[in-house]
């Protein structure tokens, strides 16, 4: 209704700022509905409250309707509307019935109001829940407890009063022992989900003190009334809610614990709850299956977070024996499983290999693992998958237990051949790269454990074992492989061994894997090739890969992608080699024309079929799918690559010539200029082409961005140009391009270099990052501009003011990435300063002894009363045993 915003558009803030137009309107309309139904309307006579009261379910399906109305939009709208709408709702039904609100409708009402962490309003919730006595006239109950924490659950301030309410420490004890631990187990998830780690253990130890106090406060030898109370909420220690609750948080307690970084305290969580559930079994008259009282029993998850927090600080005996809880009542589920695999693997990572006695405690971890598992998953009734087992042998192999690993991958099931090679032929690279990961979840045999498994589980096993860096094993495994009666290698399994190769340069081993692939009578795949040009390049043989990209060709391998000619480009690294790009080009040409004639013939033959009515019309499917296949074309990447393998050559006309054709296909993007200015940097770095570039970009309809920024000023820094340097910022600006912390710290790092003179500038740019809250950006380029601080030409009362400007923009962080930022520069800053004062003063020291020496020469010429007073001078400053550098710089 009435005029529609002006400009509106699909994209961008007017979008967002219709959609909340429309909620505001859709929850006048319920308003005005609902109004009606409240008998506050004009009834058909025109006599007011001509409408029923609505009924109490009624009125909770309205609360309902408008929350799930606050919670729809993906950008929110004025969450006033709704808490003023709710609370004016809440206090109508309250007056229709003599004042009191029944709790069901408060429970909902608070719902409505803070369902959500931005839509709704928790505040609102919160205000409810504080006049419960004055709405509904009694003390908050079991719903209206939930509620609130229900209501409250996005937002950590809402959660904190919630939780120091003297409505809640009036009530929470009064209530049941059930409702206790649901009150308990929302608070904490719901801090947890907050990632407010602090407040979920504390929300746990005070769930802990109360489950001691209760256990405690019955006595002892109180075995009648445990008895008595078995079927009750507050009944016998064996079904206490609170305990039960207890047993279910630890786990995220622990978690809570260490991504606080604290993985002692979790642990300390962990003993002291073996220790309550000891006490408990030996409490307890009839122990429950497993051993364990009903009581208080730690779940085979909590065992798991344990093992994971022991294998995260490297304890190997200790994750084992928590790991090995985990099998005490039985077999523990596949998520429990699948967490004791990534356990192990962590604490395969944490071992150094030097330490033979980890290493072999790491590997016993594991196969004690593995071993219980494997006898689990061949008992009866057994739910164990297939991805399970074969994780659990990524694991075993990644520990160093090659033979654990191979007899739980023997376990798993064999599908059909076809599923076997399909699925061998679809994984090629996620097999490669994802390692373990790529496990056969979902397939529709997950369940079938019996006989020798397929080649994919082969290569997961193989990629496990290749991560820990040793060809050896990787080899062993293959030798297995390749004798195997069941199970052949596929192109996947030795590329996961060339990817060793190519981490060592090894072009030994890169050639054996190739005649052993060839022996197997299998053809080189994309995957293969780049791989191979990496090695390659690790090696320093770049000139291998054109011809060997040749014989590919020749040979007929397959390449859809351009990958392995950004590969064989790449592999030169900052060497250079121009002829390797020319011919690893021209070999990209030569594709182009055989795919285009090939994909011409196709059509044509496809078109002579149809013509002459040869053929089923499933064969010209087939056909017309060949004919339309792409050809490969150079990519972005491609021109990257090439351009950088010629320019560090120092062939800048090719070069030129490169980027002339990138941008005729239209492959030139704002990174592709930027590289073209290093080189030329690289190449003469008295002359940047910094201006061309951004007037080539300018016509070929290419918008700079910041990387482009970040080049262009290091080009001018080299050029000894920091005036240009530092414009450049504002004609950035000036083209709307939004600069973050990895501009500003590069240009920070180019004025530092400068000298005095841009001491001024330094202090501004340091300003005008913490006006417009740009943090410096954490890594290469921050660690580069502190070590220009203390080498540069920078003095140190700029470095001072330097530091005391970041300090300043540390204050005023908000805490997280941005201010470890901050703390990190304005440290390094004034590390850099105290130590160029040093300098100085060490500098200042040595040019006073030498002019105090030259003046007792000059003396030692003079004659007269002035040379004496002269000589004395120059004597007391030279011969005076508290002026040293110590002194000096003190």
């Amino acid at each position: 209704s009435g005029s529609p915003p002006s400009a509106v558009t699909r994209t961008g803030t007017d979008a967002a700022a219709v959609r909340r137009a429309a909620a505001v309107a859709a929850l006048e309309v319920q308003a005005a509905a609902v109004d009606v139904m409240l008998g506050e309307g004009q009834g058909a006579d025109g006599d007011a409250g001509g409408a029923p009261l609505l009924a109490t379910w009624q009125w909770a399906s309205v609360f309902a309707e408008i929350g799930a109305s606050a919670n729809s939009g993906e950008d929110g709208f004025d969450s006033d509307v709704v808490a003023e709408r709710v609370e004016k709702l809440a206090e109508r039904r309250a007056a229709a019935h003599g004042g009191k609100l029944p709790p069901t409708l408060l429970g909902a009402a608070m719902v409505a109001c803070g369902e959500k962490a931005g839509c709704g309003r928790p505040g609102s919730a919160v205000d409810l829940f504080e006049r419960c006595e004055e709405l509904c006239g009694r003390p908050p109950t079991r719903h209206v407890l939930l509620s609130a924490c229900r209501a409250a659950r996005g937002s950590k301030r809402a959660l904190d009063q919630i939780c120091k309410s003297d409505v809640t420490r009036a009530a929470l004890p009064d209530a049941s022992a059930a409702t206790q631990a649901e009150w308990y187990t929302i608070m904490l998830r719901a801090y947890f989900e907050l990632d407010v780690y602090g407040s979920a253990v504390s929300v746990y130890d005070d769930l802990v003190a109360k489950v001691q106090a209760r256990l405690h406060g019955r006595g002892r030898g109180s075995h009648e009334s445990h008895s008595s109370g078995a079927g009750s909420s507050g009944g016998d220690d064996g079904d206490d809610p609170l305990a039960a609750a207890r047993a279910e948080l630890l786990e995220t307690a622990m978690l809570a614990c260490c991504r606080r970084g604290k993985r002692r305290a979790a642990l300390q969580l962990y003993a002291d709850a073996c220790k309550d559930e000891r006490s408990a079994r030996k409490s307890t008259t009839a122990p429950s299956k497993g051993g364990s009282s009903g009581a208080f029993a730690l779940g085979p998850n909590t065992h798991m977070v344990a093992a994971t927090t022991y294998a995260g600080m490297g304890s190997a005996k200790e994750a084992q024996a928590a790991a090995e809880l985990c099998f005490v009542a039985g077999m523990p589920p596949n998520r429990t499983l699948r967490g004791l695999t990534k356990a192990l693997t962590t604490l395969s990572s944490k071992v150094s290999a030097s330490d033979e006695g980890a290493v072999a405690a790491a590997a016993a971890c594991a196969a004690s693992v593995a071993t219980r598992t494997l006898d689990g998953a061949r008992g009866p009734g057994s739910s164990v998958t297939r991805s399970v087992m074969v994780q659990m042998a990524c694991a075993c192999g990644a520990a160093g237990d090659l033979e654990t690993a191979v007899r739980v991958i023997e376990s798993v099931g064999t599908r059909s051949a076809g599923a076997a090679a399909g699925g061998a032929a679809d994984s090629g690279e996620s097999a490669r790269s994802s390692g373990s990961e790529n496990a056969v979840s979902g397939s529709s045999s997950d369940d079938d454990l019996a006989g020798a498994s397929g080649a994919r589980e082969w290569n997961s096993l193989l990629s496990a074992v290749a991560s820990r860096g040793r060809a050896e094993p990787v080899l062993e495994l293959l030798d297995l492989l390749e004798e195997h009666p069941d199970v052949q290698p596929d192109a996947v399994s030795y590329n996961v061994a060339l990817g060793i190769a190519r981490r060592d340069g090894d072009l030994s081993l890169a050639a054996q894997l190739l005649d052993r692939m060839a022996s197997q009578g299998l053809r080189p795949d994309e995957a293969t090739l780049v791989l191979l040009f990496g090695t390659y390049g690790a090696a320093g043989r770049a000139a291998l890969a054109p011809p060997m990209l040749a014989r590919a060709l020749a040979g007929g391998v397959d390449i859809t992608t351009p990958a392995p000619f950004n590969a064989a480009l790449s592999s030169p690294g900052h060497s250079g080699d121009a002829n390797v790009a020319r011919e690893v080009m021209d070999l990209f040409d030569e594709l182009q024309k055989t795919q285009a004639g090939a994909k011409q013939n196709q059509a044509q033959q496809a078109q002579t079929e149809r013509t002459d009515g040869v053929g089923s019309s499933g064969s010209g499917a087939v056909d017309g799918d060949r004919a339309s296949a792409p050809v490969v074309v150079p990519d972005e990447t491609t021109y990257l690559a090439a351009i950088e393998c010629t320019g560090r050559a120092g062939d800048l006309e090719h070069v030129g010539e490169l980027l002339a054709r990138a941008e005729r296909e239209g492959k030139a993007v704002p990174e592709t200029y930027a590289k073209v200015m290093l080189m030329h940097t690289i190449v003469d770095k008295r002359n940047p082409v910094v201006e061309t570039m951004l007037e080539r970009m300018r016509v070929a309809g290419v918008r700079p961005n910041e990387g482009t920024l970040k080049t262009s000023i290091l080009c001018y820094a080299r050029a000894k140009d920091l005036s240009s340097a530092v414009a450049l910022k504002v004609r950035f600006e000036d083209m709307g391009v939004r600069l973050t912390g990895v501009a500003y710290t590069a240009l920070l790092r180019v004025v530092l270099h400068g000298g005095p003179r841009w001491g001024d500038a330094a202090v501004q740019l340091i300003e005008e990052m913490a006006a417009k809250r740009v943090a410096p950006h954490r890594g290469p380029t921050l660690q580069k501009c502190l070590a220009v601080a203390k080498v540069g030409n920078t003095t140190s009362a700029i470095l001072y003011k330097c530091a005391a400007a970041a300090s300043a923009a540390l204050a005023k962080a908000r805490g997280g990435g941005a201010a470890a930022a901050w703390r990190k520069l304005s440290r390094g800053l004034e590390e850099a300063a105290d130590e160029r004062a040093a300098e100085e003063a060490a500098k200042l020291a040595r040019e006073i002894r030498k002019s105090a020496m030259e003046l007792e020469s000059i003396a030692e010429a003079e004659q007269g009363a002035y040379g004496e007073d002269l000589a004395g001078l120059a004597s007391a400053y030279y011969s005076d045993a508290d002026f040293d550098d110590g002194a000096l710089e003190q």
